[in-house]
């Protein structure tokens, strides 16, 4: 088969390589219909990466495929359209047993660790896959594992009816976020994101509005025309000061965009006297099932975001249009 290898920071090839096989009793095999390109696939390729990855893997783990080989032990049928949760848990560890599967000591991550979606085939253990149903179009069911990371994240923060939110960033993950604050009850809900295109698309989507940058903001909720948010997402993954800087006191702050050189210095008394809440979250937890459902039913209208359907041969070239801002979302599709 052909997929798309990680060689080194910055090098994406396409190369011919072996096919996986199934080998355990509860190994599935997946013919991938549709793989998302995340935006940890770009820290992963960025120079410095700002998301570390295993030399020779097969990127891709936003995974929409179809079972075409299983084990004996195998808990779904060979035909089944399913997604996976790419994150393989030990399910003995401390964090396992205390219901933190998102912090397994021994989590092995398709994509990042073993081979993922940027193939013709992967392969996964049957717990790690999901069904989903035939009325879904695979190119929106990739969006099922980012959605999931994003209901942990939200479920975190314990966000409730009528309060406000601030998304800063409207990347992919941002405009997830503010389409399941939404969805939940939040409102109003704006964005800070310095591409006007993409505040634009934050608008479209529901958002109550949209400016370039924490200064914009902060002038906006001086005069009034903003609320002060009770929730801040920052899902670019280095805003913990603008976070601090625009969230209202008593309120919450979600960390979730990951980029491991960020390293801000932060003034804890800020934290301390104004009692603010700040909360990691990394990953799908429990939320793969409810990712499913909330596709399957279109609650929160996800499938409005604009995807760009690309070949296996395009991943290179797409990278580098995602990475200058030219297309919101890529979605890697097989050929059939």
């Amino acid at each position: 088969m052909r997929g798309a290898i990680f060689k080194s920071p910055g090098v994406v090839a396409i190369e011919t390589l072996q096919a996986p096989e199934v080998t355990a009793p509860d190994d599935v095999l997946i013919q991938v219909e549709a793989c998302g390109i995340c935006g940890s696939d770009l820290g992963i390729l960025a120079v410095p990466p700002r998301h570390p990855a295993r030399p020779g893997v097969v990127l891709g783990h936003e995974i929409c495929g179809r079972i075409v080989d299983a084990g004996p032990l195998a808990t779904l049928a060979i035909g089944d359209l399913v997604v996976i949760d790419p994150d393989i848990k030990c399910g003995h560890c401390i964090a396992c047993e205390n219901a933190r599967p998102s912090l397994c000591r021994h989590l092995v991550a398709l994509g990042i660790d073993e081979d993922g979606g940027f193939a013709e085939y992967c392969k996964v253990p049957t717990r790690n896959v999901f069904p989903i149903d035939e009325s879904v179009p695979p190119v929106l069911a990739t969006l099922v594992e980012p959605l999931a990371g994003v209901l942990h994240g939200i479920r975190s923060l314990n966000a409730k009816l009528g309060e406000s939110a601030l998304v800063i960033g409207a990347g992919p993950i941002g405009c997830l976020f503010a389409k399941v604050l939404l969805a939940s009850g939040v409102h109003p809900v704006w964005a800070i994101e310095p591409q006007q295109t993409r505040r634009d698309l934050a608008i479209e989507l529901g958002a109550s509005g949209a400016v370039g940058s924490v200064r914009d903001y902060i002038e906006l909720t001086r005069s009034g025309d903003a609320p002060r948010p009770t929730v801040v997402v920052d899902a670019v993954g280095r805003c913990i000061e603008d976070a601090i800087a625009v969230v209202a006191d008593g309120g919450q702050i979600l960390l979730f965009g990951i980029n491991s050189t960020a390293a801000a210095p932060v003034n804890q008394f800020e934290i301390t006297s104004r009692e603010l809440t700040i909360v990691g979250s990394v990953a799908a937890s429990f939320t793969m099932g409810a990712a499913v459902r909330s596709i399957e039913s279109d609650v929160a209208a996800v499938g409005l975001l604009p995807v760009e359907e690309v070949r296996l041969d395009d991943v290179p070239e797409t990278i580098e249009r995602l990475r200058s801002g030219e297309i919101l979302k890529a979605v890697v599709r097989a050929p059939r």
